[in-house]
């Protein structure tokens, strides 16, 4: 009787150190975290001042393996046209490469996705004014297409009166992509799973009172 208590003592501790250990190691385990990016948009007109502002995203928007983001959302946004502060404004996509770079990007003051004909200009008839805004002077507004950049005084016209281009730098440094795991850390992944793995069937047959009597 006393060694059978000893055995389920000592398969409880067992089970214990297993159940330990395994989550020590799956805890050491710390995925990448999301970080916000900042970019410098610089807008030079053809004819006019040039206009330096900044936009953010969240990285996790970001597809791995490069790709097209559809109307994706800004974190924040500090812009200035035609003397109006933007903090936020409409996007049709961004155009990510395999490394994590933005390469192509449309956004301005009125965005549909892509497929729905993306940035453009509300052109309306003459004292016709659009839902919700104030009259007298109304609405500029403008649109960069990846280089180029284009914008219009109102709603009322038939193009734009501005073009130029624009330049998006990245602001945040670059972190360095994640080391490949190597042999040893795929091990502990490995040993981690085993042990708890084990915690769990011991703990599953004291539980059951299935744990075998010591041999005599």
């Amino acid at each position: 009787m006393g060694s059978r208590r000893m055995l389920i003592l000592m398969a409880r501790r067992i089970g214990l150190v297993s159940l330990l250990l395994s989550l020590a190691v799956l805890f050491t385990m710390v995925p990448a975290q999301a970080e916000v990016i900042t970019f410098q948009l610089q807008v030079v007109p053809t004819f006019g001042l040039g206009v330096t502002g900044t936009f953010a995203i969240d990285s996790s928007i970001i597809p791995p393996d490069g790709g097209q983001v559809v109307s994706p959302s800004f974190t924040d946004m500090d812009f200035t046209w035609a003397g109006i502060h933007y903090t936020a404004i409409q996007t049709s996509f961004l155009t990510f490469d395999s490394a994590g770079n933005l390469v192509a990007w449309n956004f301005g003051t009125n965005c549909d996705p892509p497929g729905d004909g993306g940035c453009s200009f509300i052109l309306l008839p003459p004292f016709t004014l659009p839902p919700g805004q104030p009259c007298c002077p109304c609405c500029p507004q403008w649109l960069v297409n990846t280089a180029a950049f284009e914008a219009a005084d109102s709603y009322f016209g038939f193009g734009p009166s501005v073009t130029g281009t624009a330049t998006v730098t990245r602001l945040t440094p670059v972190t360095p992509p994640p080391p490949v795991p190597t042999l040893s850390e795929a091990g502990q992944i490995i040993m981690a799973l085993l042990l708890l793995l084990c915690a769990v069937w011991t703990l599953r047959r004291l539980r059951s009172g299935r744990v075998p009597p010591a041999q005599t």
